[in-house]
């Protein structure tokens, strides 16, 4: 059996290791500028939206957000929601594995042999 080339060794319970690296620093852009320059019309379509996005605020009153929905937004919620509904957690775990798939994958999976394979799961015709 080989030595390992690098061992590293224990921590000490209780203590923290801190790992300090560089960044690099962010490329200073002048986004109203780059939208000049887009000749393509959807490029030019592309960065009207990207300046839209960048002079939104949610004090816009034009959003008509109420305060409690407001509060929600620049405050959300820090705690993990529990998904106790077994169709809620298969789709977002359908979705989760999924989400780089093809269209057939998801197909198959949506199919007869996906979905319909669980006990919990009521086709839409029966539930009335």
């Amino acid at each position: 059996m080989k030595e390992p080339l690098c061992t590293p060794s224990p921590i000490p319970p209780g203590q923290r290791i801190t790992i300090e690296y560089q960044r690099r620093q962010y490329p200073v852009v002048d986004i109203t500028a780059l939208a000049g320059t887009a000749v393509l019309p959807s490029m030019r379509h592309t960065m009207d939206f990207i300046l839209a996005l960048n002079s939104a605020s949610l004090d816009d009153p034009v959003a008509k957000l109420s305060q409690d929905a407001l509060e929600r937004l620049r405050d959300p919620p820090t705690h993990i929601v529990p998904i106790e509904e077994l169709g809620t957690r298969f789709s977002i775990s359908t979705y989760l594995a999924l989400k780089n798939s093809s269209q057939a994958a998801y197909s198959l999976q949506c199919s007869k042999e996906g979905i319909f394979r669980f006990p919990w799961y009521r086709h839409p015709s029966k539930l009335s």
